[in-house]
């Protein structure tokens, strides 16, 4: 009884200054913020915008934000599985991006998708929800014997898909550029992972237990 659980705290304060929120004028694209690493389960995302454009239901790219040298091997069969599905004009890989700059693309993106097969936590996906970004991540209620936390931390201000059917997410984001509009996902995320939030719970805890020792 003596254990308590708090999330982690972001600060949002970096979000609410003004930038350049388009990486590319007014592309479209469709978001994901990640290591480029095997758990990270980016195949499938990729399988699942090469569905979409084979359907011609979406004429954007996908950018993958994040760095790619820590697995270059990763990386590296990625570009492979891009080039056979003839999409190297359509899949940008960023590389690493300093923090500051990330915001921009939450901010101009079309939907965002995380379809980790593991994860500590999920900042990106808080950042996303900050954003109001509609959000398509792995179902981790399908797979308990996997650590997929995203069903605890987004609760219903999420999509979910089963996140080895390739398939299903392309179902899942074709729904949501048919139905973007939802409502704001900025409160919930602000009222539950607010950094200056989080700290204050955690001082009202130490100072619980200051007064009982």
């Amino acid at each position: 009884e003596k254990c308590f659980v708090l999330p982690h705290g972001i600060d949002f304060s970096y979000f609410n200054l003004t930038s350049d929120i388009s990486p590319k004028g007014n592309e479209r694209y469709i978001l994901t913020v990640s290591v480029v690493a095997p758990h990270k389960n980016l195949e499938v995302l990729i399988r699942a915008f090469s569905i979409l454009k084979e359907k011609k239901v979406y004429d954007g790219k996908l950018y993958i934000v994040g760095d790619y040298k820590p697995y270059y091997f990763y990386y590296s069969r990625l570009r492979n599985l891009v080039k056979s599905l003839n999409l190297e004009n359509d899949v940008i890989f960023t590389g690493k991006v300093r923090y500051e700059e990330v915001k921009r693309y939450y901010q101009n993106a079309e939907i965002f998708v995380f379809p980790s097969l593991a994860e500590t936590f999920g900042i990106p996906l808080i950042e996303a929800l900050y954003s109001n970004l509609p959000a398509i991540v792995s179902d981790g209620s399908l797979y308990p014997d996997l650590f997929i936390p995203f069903n605890e931390i987004a609760e219903d201000k999420a999509l979910y898909f089963d996140p080895f059917s390739p398939e299903d997410l392309a179902l899942k984001i074709e729904y949501l550029l048919a139905n973007k509009s939802g409502p704001s996902t900025k409160d919930f995320v602000k009222e539950k992972y607010d950094m200056k939030e989080i700290v204050l719970k955690l001082v009202n805890v130490f100072n619980m237990i200051g007064k009982e020792l």
